[in-house]
């Protein structure tokens, strides 16, 4: 008998190889849903939190100043009226889907996705055709 694969293009996957992942606590503000693929930065706490936008200046400035780089693998919702800490596991490492990662909710540029190679992270533009 036959392997047969079948692909939910409604849902397709972030993760798609040589994947790396650790349990982290990630800082959510209040009311928020964090969606699968956000880019994160490690904070000097060792907490993971949404890379900051400050208008004017890209993401990638935010990036490149941090050591620490993870992915949110499933989406995070925070319903409390106040920032919340949660455990989740986040990739550390490996290849995902270019066209799932956001940061602050923005498509990645590639200069952003060049600093997530240098953190081990190989954004990988999928077409499903």
């Amino acid at each position: 008998m036959a392997n047969i694969k079948s692909t939910d293009y409604a849902n397709p996957p972030l993760c798609i190889g040589d994947n790396e992942f650790e349990t982290a606590v990630v800082t959510v503000a209040a009311n928020t849903t964090l969606k699968k693929g956000t880019v994160l930065i490690r904070q000097s706490s060792g907490k993971f939190a949404v890379v900051v936008v400050t208008p004017g200046t890209p993401p990638t400035s935010t990036l490149a100043a941090d050591a620490g780089v993870a992915i949110l693998v499933e989406d995070l919702t925070n319903a409390t009226g106040s920032s919340a800490d949660s455990n989740v596991r986040v990739m550390i490492a490996g290849k995902v889907n270019r066209n799932l990662l956001n940061a602050a909710g923005e498509p990645l540029t590639n200069d952003e996705c060049d600093i997530l190679r240098s953190q081990a992270i190989i954004a990988i533009p999928v077409t499903e055709v």
